[in-house]
Parts: structure tokens; sequence; C-alpha cells
């Protein structure tokens, strides 16, 4: 079985965290990582990215 995660409200949700390029962002839920997936695209390119499993 593969895992498929669509997130829910992503763009309502990425529209109110108003992201900063050189923010600092947390993402503690156990979701398929479908909003911090967005986040990291908003991101500066020198800005580092880490998931754990």
């Amino acid at each position: 079985m593969v895992f498929k995660h669509n997130p829910v409200l992503l763009k309502e949700c990425i529209k109110g965290l108003n992201i900063k390029q050189n923010g600092i962002y947390v993402d503690g839920t156990l979701g398929g990582a479908g909003h911090s997936s967005q986040i990291v695209k908003s991101l500066s390119n020198n800005r580092n990215a880490y998931w754990h499993r």
C-alpha cells in the first residue's frame, strides 16, 4: 500500500502563516509533510529543512 496524503486547507494555512523567506518553522504534526513541503518551497535557497520519521 502506498501512503498518499492530501493536506487539508493547504492554501489557507500557507496564506495564514505569512511565511518569511528567512524564517524558522517547525511542523510538529504527524502527517505526510504536505504543509511542511509547501513551507520549504517558500524559503530562500540557503535554508535547511529536516524531516524525521
